[in-house]
Order: C-alpha cells, then sequence, then structure tokens
C-alpha cells in the first residue's frame, strides 16, 4: 500500500483556477530542456518528472552542469536545482510568466548557461489563458500537491506489473501524469496497440481532476459498455477508456477506490484488446 494523503474536497471553481496558473508555470519547467538539450521531435525531453520528495515537478537536468528547474506545488516557487541542492529560487504568486522568465533566463546565465536561448515558444497549442498574474488557491495547491504524490505512488507500485511499462512522466502540453503500455509492437518496435494510465487535472473536456485510463486503437463503447466498473464511467466522448474524477473519489475510500479502479481497468482493456 502507498503512503496515501489525503485529498480534501475544496471548490471546484479554485481547482479549475489553481490549475491553469499551474499550467502556465509548468510551460517555464518543460522550457529549459526544450531548449538546451539537442532538438527531440518528440518533445520527450521536456516532459517532467514529479518528485515525491520535494512535492516538484521537475525537468531534465542539463548535462554538464547537473543543473534542473523545478516548480513546487508546496508554495508555488519556481527552483533551479543543482543535484538535489536547491540554488536559486523565486515565488510565482502574483507574477506574471514573463517576469518568471526573465528570472530564470538571468538565473541560467548567471550559472553559466546560454539562458538567453529559454523561450516559450511551444511546438503545441495551449489553450487561451487569460494573460494575468499566477495566483493560486492554497487549499486547491493541496489538492494537487497528494493527487500528484498518490498518483506517482500508484503507478510506481503497478507499473512493476506491466510489461514494458514506459517512464511515469508528466507532459507539458496537457499537465498530465501518466504511462504508456504498449500491447503490440511492429518490427522497428513502434506502438501499434497501447494502454495509456494517468493523472489529468481537468481540461476543456471535463473540468475537474480525474484518472484516465484510455486504449489505443480505440474500441467501440457499447462493447466497453457491457462491463461493469469498479468506480468512475466508460468515457463516450474524444477517446476510448474510463474515467474516474476527482468529485468521484474525494469523499470515499480513496486509496482502495483509485488502486482497485486503475488495476481493474487495466486488466478489462487487456481482455478486450
Amino acid at each position: 500500500m502507498t503512503n496515501w494523503n489525503n485529498i480534501k474536497k475544496v471548490d471546484l471553481q479554485d481547482l479549475i483556477d489553481t490549475r491553469i496558473s499551474l499550467h502556465r508555470a509548468i510551460q517555464l519547467v518543460g522550457a529549459v530542456p526544450r531548449n538546451l538539450l539537442p532538438h527531440d521531435p518528440t518533445d520527450a525531453s521536456a516532459s517532467l518528472i514529479w518528485n515525491l520528495n520535494t512535492s516538484s515537478l521537475e525537468s531534465e537536468s542539463i548535462p554538464g552542469f547537473d543543473i534542473s528547474v523545478g516548480l513546487s506545488f508546496n508554495d508555488f516557487q519556481l527552483n533551479i536545482f543543482q543535484g538535489a541542492r536547491t540554488l536559486k529560487s523565486t515565488q510565482l504568486s502574483d507574477n506574471s510568466v514573463d517576469e518568471a522568465l526573465s528570472w530564470l533566463k538571468s538565473e541560467l546565465s548567471n550559472l553559466g548557461l546560454d539562458g538567453n536561448k529559454i523561450n516559450l515558444n511551444l511546438p503545441y497549442e495551449m489553450p487561451t489563458y487569460e494573460n494575468g498574474p499566477l495566483e493560486v488557491d492554497k487549499s486547491a495547491l493541496e489538492v494537487f500537491d497528494s493527487l500528484y504524490s498518490n498518483i506517482q505512488a500508484v503507478l510506481d507500485e503497478e507499473v512493476v506489473n506491466w510489461k514494458n511499462a514506459f517512464d511515469i512522466r508528466c507532459w507539458p502540453h496537457h499537465f498530465d501524469l501518466a504511462t504508456l503500455i504498449p500491447l503490440e509492437l511492429d518490427a522497428n518496435g513502434e506502438v501499434l496497440k497501447s494502454i495509456g494510465v494517468g493523472l489529468s487535472p481537468g481540461d476543456e473536456g471535463i473540468d475537474e481532476p480525474y484518472i484516465y485510463i484510455n486504449i489505443w486503437p480505440s474500441i467501440e463503447y457499447d462493447k466497453l459498455a457491457q462491463h461493469k466498473l469498479p468506480a468512475g464511467h466508460w468515457n463516450k466522448e474524444g477517446w476510448s477508456g474510463a474515467v474516474l474524477t476527482y468529485s468521484d473519489f474525494v469523499s470515499e475510500d480513496q486509496e482502495q477506490m483509485v488502486s482497485g479502479f486503475i488495476r481493474e481497468v487495466v486488466h478489462l482493456l487487456h481482455v478486450e484488446s
């Protein structure tokens, strides 16, 4: 069993507003390896790792400097690390993304890196957010801290049972913390069939945090709906799989519900595939 942090029930609008600020802020973290490491057409170098010890999303380190960047969910600070040591920090609340970017470029330059290369020219489209100061609600921030820590811990336990599962990463584009289980590969090792398992903090389709388990290529909804889920529901729109929302599990036996949902749905999708 994981060291589960109880997830509190807070106002959904506070979660939405805080999620938007977090989503905007993690683009700064992903921008460092994206611009300082060799170009990666998959953008995998910009994916982030959830550090259970620091409750932060952290970038890959820059070789030769051992420098990485992270966003703390404890205090909404942008941190620059060298190894496990924090070198510099800045508070993001009430500051703009541009101000944080200027700070980051300056501090990285002072450390001998080419900070002027850091930019927010993203290889994907972001939702349309208002370009105001970054603001978070303390209680909502604690919820996201618990959510990411809990799902990281649950996936750490489960991933050893899933053959060839990918590393657990957070992708700045959608801000989801997830792994991919390849079910079928071609002769070149390209994934032909897979199951994705992860946490979304919410998006334009589902406006609250949710756990998702999807399968690709898609399976018809009617075929999936023949199977009774332990919790949550089968998704009808956009993609094929199951959803367990924050509202579903926040007041229940959280760890048992979440772990059981992930384990059983992955098994069901394996059978249907």
